[in-house]
């Protein structure tokens, strides 16, 4: 596990995130994808799509990205390649 320092407006961006994607999380989804081998640590099946609506809402930002990262869900760690520069990813 990973230790950022206190951020309150980055904490914040985050906790409304990860409220959004849990409201959009789909079992199913996510059951298909277990099957079909994808391993996440957690994993609530939403959408690619809904991600990429939700990263074009956002301006690039490195910090963000890697704390979303090192949430080691599947959904923060696709926003967070949406939303950092891959080269110091």
């Amino acid at each position: 596990m990973k230790f950022f320092p206190l951020h309150a407006e980055i904490d914040k961006t985050i906790n409304q995130l990860i409220s959004r994607i849990w409201k959009l999380r789909d079992g199913e989804i996510r059951e298909q994808m277990e099957r079909a081998g994808s391993a996440y640590k957690k994993n609530w099946g939403v959408s690619v799509v809904h991600l990429k609506n939700m990263a074009l809402e956002l301006e690039r930002d490195q910090e963000l990205a890697r704390r979303l990262w090192c949430r080691e869900i599947r959904e923060t760690m696709i926003l967070a390649t949406m939303l950092g520069d891959v080269e110091q990813m």
